[in-house]
């Protein structure tokens, strides 16, 4: 019985695969077939490769190849991906604006819902017809004071009809559009 380790001799005259390839002649010229003789003590076994790194050790090609060819494999990698990066932060930049200008509509609608709730409420529909317009309640008396520049002060405005004034600008919609009609062909400058 073979003990673990030490190579099964076939019996002679018996015909086996490791037999044959051991018949068969070297492919390579000049060399010999392989050592029959196995080391028992891995430690002492010099590091052996494979027949593909043996072939490249022996055309020449050293460690500093091998590192020029894996940095060149590593920079044509880097280089092909960085279209899909470029266009991954384009997008990753637009669905940023995107989602801002979503909550800014938002955000503008209901601001615009809370105002179209607010002219629901009659209290507030008088006072801003109060405040714009200058309009009072039939029973009231409405004042305006006008400042020395005849402007109305304060933050109340009346209308183009309800100005007073003396010797001013026409104050009557149709005495203004009379006044355009007759400056349009002799503008005064600025």
């Amino acid at each position: 019985m073979a003990t673990p380790g030490t190579p099964r001799t076939p019996a002679p005259g018996r015909d086996t695969p490791r037999s044959r390839t051991l018949a068969r002649p070297s492919a390579r010229a000049g060399q010999s077939r392989r050592a029959e003789a196995v080391v028992l003590d891995p430690a002492a076994a010099p590091p052996t490769a494979p027949d593909g790194a043996k072939t490249l050790i022996a055309r020449g090609l050293g460690a500093t190849e091998r590192i020029v060819a894996v940095v060149v494999v590593l920079v044509l990698l880097l280089a092909s991906s960085i279209p899909s990066v470029v266009v991954y932060f384009n997008q990753q930049r637009q669905l940023i604006a995107v989602r801002q200008e979503i909550a800014d509509r938002q955000a503008e609608i209901e601001a615009m819902r809370s105002e179209i709730a607010r002219w629901q409420d009659p209290a507030y529909v008088a006072a801003q017809a109060r405040e714009r317009l200058g309009w009072v309640v039939p029973g009231e008396t409405g004042y305006v004071v006008l400042g020395p520049d005849g402007q109305p002060v304060g933050g109340a405005s009346v209308s183009a009809g309800a100005k007073p004034t003396a010797g001013g600008p026409p104050t009557t919609w149709y005495q203004l559009l009379w006044d355009t009609v007759r400056t349009a062909d002799d503008p005064k400058p600025g």
